[in-house]
């Protein structure tokens, strides 16, 4: 009797740990941005996006969006964008050395002749100084891969007709930390010195990397209590 009852003891101290851990990663896997693909329309102030030059697709003269019905359009010129910055409660109180990962799609209804657009994120201090991140350097923002020149354009069947079959691009800015005296961070959807068409961003998506060391950790424990599981089973 007394083995059967510490095997249950095990047992669920086993299902607590797994319950934690499946928690701490679906938890680390959460979506920091508010209003992600545009369909809400949150404001400024409730921590939605900024716009500038950037401009929410309302259904007209745009490819069809990744999902739902909007996306944000960044004209063609010197500088425009979309962005999300402390106003999101997610992006500020980010402690040094912490990671993230920006994945976001995009698409273009024109061939790009130069420029580039993207995503990117960087981080600043409590006085606003632009940090930039681990991987980078100060001043400067990491980027994903770009939508340029070489991106294929949606299919569009007449000159005055609107895309059918739009093209997205996955963007990733891969795994990024933040440096030392970090306060927050601001999240960009950007298009620096495009000419030739405008380019269509969608579905972005923050999140928080799990540190290997918890991973490793709660794993070890699991692992060792199984194992402990098992032997008394056999005992």
């Amino acid at each position: 009797m007394q083995t059967f009852s510490t095997k249950r003891i095990l047992t669920s101290i086993s299902v607590t740990i797994v319950t934690c851990f499946v928690c701490a990663v679906g938890a680390s896997a959460q979506n920091l941005l508010i209003d992600p693909s545009f369909e809400l329309n949150t404001g400024t102030l409730a921590g939605g996006w900024n716009f500038s030059g950037g401009v929410r697709s309302t259904g007209n003269w745009q490819p069809p969006p990744s999902t739902g019905g909007h996306s944000v359009r960044l004209p063609a010129g010197s500088v425009t964008l979309c962005y999300q910055g402390p106003l999101n409660p997610n992006l500020t109180n980010i402690t040094a050395g912490s990671e993230f990962d920006l994945t976001a799609v995009g698409s273009i209804t024109n061939a790009i002749n130069s420029g580039f657009a993207g995503i990117q994120a960087t981080f600043f201090s409590a006085s606003g100084v632009n940090l930039g991140t681990v991987q980078t350097s100060p001043g400067n923002a990491i980027f994903s891969n770009q939508i340029n020149s070489n991106t294929p354009p949606a299919e569009i069947s007449s000159p005055s007709s609107i895309p059918t079959n739009a093209i997205w691009i996955s963007l990733d800015t891969g795994v990024f930390t933040a440096p030392a005296n970090t306060a927050y961070m601001d999240v960009y959807g950007i298009a620096v010195n495009v000419s030739g068409g405008s380019t269509w961003e969608d579905n972005f998506s923050l999140v928080a990397v799990p540190e290997p060391s918890s991973l490793l950790l709660a794993g070890m424990g699991l692992i060792g209590l199984v194992m402990c599981i098992r032997r008394r089973h056999t005992a």
